[in-house]
């Protein structure tokens, strides 16, 4: 059953334009500027995931998150514009691990600490759930999810060292394991169907997917310390990976077929540790980094320079997602200190790292 009630937001968060640079020279030299929004509180413990879906009213957010206290949340703006409260608070059986959501058919892909994967569909208003169906993706806890719009395929990754990919076409699943190490991410190449996995032993696992037929194309080798977050750039072919080696590593992977001419360009340094959230802005030009630092940096990926830093929580970062605005952005953070954040982002271009989450 569902449960819905308004509980306190520490901050608020209106709906009108966000205000203007802190200064004109920021403003004059385009750098990036963030203002903070709103702080979501209401979970016991850390925060494993969070999405960002269009809200059931006009230029509205909801906000919806998992946590390491077995239940979920779905967030809506007060009506008051006073901030943000739970219409939906609900516990699982078992620790939320992994969170995406399928915004045309409203349904959140949770999962859970014990392999399986909870399909959980949201009302219009985003006030009631229904539970509709649970499957047992995995034999151990659940990592990484994706959903593919265009094949209808769920695509996760777990403990068990395994990627599988379950067709909701056919009610049909495959998939093939991994090597010897726990895969910590998935980042998925939708126009050419190609699943990267991040690695405990801090390698990238490239695959291609054809069909039921799940064929390795090689491994990309650049850090020293497990792989846990993967961001990828359709357009430009480009892979971000972040590490516990507290770097970020840029790859070119090419085309099909060219995946073996895949190199290292770029290292971002200067994360103080280990880095657990990655997000591209729309345009490709700038991506935004965190982890156990407890801090939100912004890159500039043409000269591959830290352009905004600062301390947005006070326990690890880990997770981020981010919505397109007509002036800028917004950054919804998430962190094992139980809070959500949202930033407005000025100085680049919205982003919006799936297309359903077009809030246009």
């Amino acid at each position: 059953q569902s449960t819905w009630g308004h509980f306190p937001c520490s901050s608020p968060f209106l709906l009108a334009p966000p205000p203007p640079p802190p200064s004109a020279a920021m403003a004059a030299e385009a750098l990036p500027f963030h203002t903070a929004l709103a702080t979501l509180t209401h979970h016991k413990k850390a925060i494993t995931g969070i999405r960002i879906a269009r809200g059931p009213r006009e230029n509205s957010y909801v906000v919806l998150t998992v946590s390491a206290d077995k239940t979920f949340c779905v967030w809506l703006p007060e009506r008051l514009g006073a901030g943000y409260a739970p219409s939906i608070s609900q516990a699982l059986s078992q620790e939320c691990s992994a969170l995406e959501y399928d915004a045309e058919r409203r349904q959140m892909l949770i999962g859970l600490d014990n392999g399986k994967l909870e399909v959980v569909s949201l009302s219009e208003d985003f006030c009631a759930f229904e539970v509709e169906a649970s499957l047992q993706m995995h034999t151990k806890r659940v990592t990484g999810i994706v959903y593919d719009s265009g094949r209808d395929w769920i695509l996760s990754v777990g403990r068990d060292k395994k990627l599988r990919v379950y067709n909701l076409r056919t009610n049909s699943m495959f998939g093939t394991r991994c090597g010897s190490s726990w895969i910590s991410c998935i980042a998925f190449d939708a126009v050419h169907a190609r699943a990267f996995l991040g690695a405990y032993s801090g390698q990238v696992l490239m695959f291609s997917i054809t069909g039921t037929t799940v064929s390795g194309l090689g491994t990309l080798d650049g850090h020293t310390g497990s792989v846990r977050s993967l961001a990828f750039d359709s357009r430009t072919s480009a892979l971000y990976s972040g590490a516990f080696d507290k770097r970020i590593c840029c790859w070119d992977i090419g085309p099909p077929g060219r995946e073996f001419l895949a190199k290292l360009t770029t290292r971002l340094e200067g994360s103080r540790d280990k880095v657990k959230a990655l997000a591209i802005s729309s345009d490709g030009s700038k991506l935004f980094s965190a982890g156990d630092d407890f801090r939100i940096r912004i890159w500039d990926l043409a000269t591959g320079l830290e352009v905004s830093c600062w301390r947005a929580h006070t326990s690890d970062v880990t997770a981020l997602e981010i919505a397109a605005e007509s002036r800028g952005a917004v950054l919804a953070s998430a962190s094992a200190d139980k809070t959500v954040k949202l930033w407005f982002i000025g100085g680049v271009d919205g982003g919006r790292p799936r297309a359903e989450l077009s809030l246009q």
